[in-house]
């Protein structure tokens, strides 16, 4: 088989189970024993010229798996104070959560959780104890989410 005008030959002495890896890889893809030989050392050159890349995308992977080790956490924080009880339902006095007045508006029951409105209550009577409570754990998920995010 003549060889085309930009290939060169080279002698190389190889350990007896590189040939026979070689001869394996040659008859299991259908090639010659050269052409064998001249792809994977194609192939193991553009590995060792692509180390610096590799390397590169190795360190950007580590970086995005902490990244999401970190948000993991901080998900597992906000779970965390999204079931701590808040107070309780004025209605039916459930234990409500941060999910049910941030989320839902209501209590387990069904009690829907609201301000209370102003032409209900004489001028100056504020929120009763449970309203405060519920409003005191709100803002203290909120800033604990807030610590949580990183923020």
């Amino acid at each position: 088989m003549p060889t085309a005008p930009s290939t060169e030959t080279i002698y190389v002495r190889v350990p007896e189970s590189t040939k026979a890896a070689a001869k394996d890889y040659a008859e299991a893809n259908g090639m010659t024993l050269t052409g064998a030989i001249s792809e994977l050392l194609d192939r193991g050159l553009e590995s060792v010229e692509n180390e610096e890349s590799v390397a590169r995308l190795q360190a950007q992977l580590g970086a995005k798996d902490l990244q999401l080790k970190q948000t993991e956490a901080r998900m597992h924080g906000l779970q965390a104070l999204s079931t701590t009880p808040l107070g309780v339902c004025g209605s039916c006095k459930s234990v409500i959560t941060a999910v049910d007045v941030l989320v839902h508006g209501k209590c387990p029951k069904g009690h829907a959780l609201r301000a209370p409105n102003a032409a209900d209550k004489p001028a100056g009577s504020g929120l009763d104890a449970n309203q405060s409570l519920i409003l005191i754990g709100a803002v203290g998920l909120l800033l604990g989410a807030l610590a949580l995010s990183g923020g």
